[in-house]
């Protein structure tokens, strides 16, 4: 059949304070923003060596009084060799619609021709923000188990390199050790070659609990250094079938 996920990212940041170009020092007011996306996840093999998967997600991004949403999708696929149990994999990712910011921060009032007296000096109007797309992206990588032979063990090495259209290309490495395909230990660095990048060293672990058939639950945790925006936690609960 395949697999199915759900999927939900949260970013949040800490209250800033409100300035204007009247009161560049601070209104005494405070705003605070940031975004989230849900994705439904379906995958499944075509073949003994060849699968796709394909996710629909909803995003969301938001500052003060003011948001934008829309639809994105994500494709991808990976084939499997027998050279180490080497994998070769290709995504695109947030193919979408662009996004506009809408909001009562962008209420204003307007005279349409302050040359003229007597008319309306308080027409209320909206800014039209320009619409941006969402960044896309495109991605090969490759992984091999240099433990392969091993009954128990196993060193999965990553390396993949991207292509985004609104930047440079960059490398992202990584590994994963496992015992018995239960417990999982993981270390990786991103963005390496990218310019002014916040990205940096990221570690994780998970735990594999089988269950009855080809069924199994996943429980996976994250801790990425994302510099001036402090670190990322990722907690992530899968169910196989």
């Amino acid at each position: 059949m395949g697999t199915i996920g759900v999927q939900a990212l949260f970013m949040t940041m800490d209250e800033m304070e409100r300035t204007t170009i009247a009161n560049p020092e601070g209104t005494g007011e405070t705003f605070d923003a940031g975004s989230y996306a849900f994705a439904f996840c379906f995958a499944r093999s075509l073949t003994d060596r060849f699968s796709i998967g394909l996710n629909a997600k909803y995003i969301h991004e938001q500052i003060y009084h003011s948001a934008a949403h829309g639809i994105a999708f994500d494709v991808g696929t990976l084939f499997e060799t027998d050279f180490y149990g080497m994998r070769i994999g290709m995504s695109i990712t947030n193919y979408g619609a662009k996004m506009r910011m809408n909001g009562r921060d962008l209420l204003i009032q307007s005279d349409i021709d302050p040359l003229v007296h007597g008319n309306n000096e308080n027409l209320n109007a909206n800014l039209q923000t320009d619409a941006y797309d969402i960044p896309l992206m495109f991605r090969v990588g490759l992984a091999m188990d240099l433990l392969q032979k091993s009954a128990k063990n196993s060193l999965l090495i990553a390396i993949d390199a991207l292509h985004p259209n609104n930047d440079l290309e960059y490398i992202n490495v990584g590994g994963e050790y496992s015992y018995n395909r239960f417990v999982f230990l993981r270390a990786g660095y991103k963005t390496l070659f990218a310019r002014n990048s916040e990205e940096g060293m990221s570690l994780g672990g998970g735990l594999r609990f089988r269950m009855p058939g080809s069924r199994s639950i996943d429980l996976h945790y994250s801790y990425q250094d994302f510099g001036l925006l402090k670190d990322i936690q990722n907690f992530t609960f899968c169910f196989q079938f």
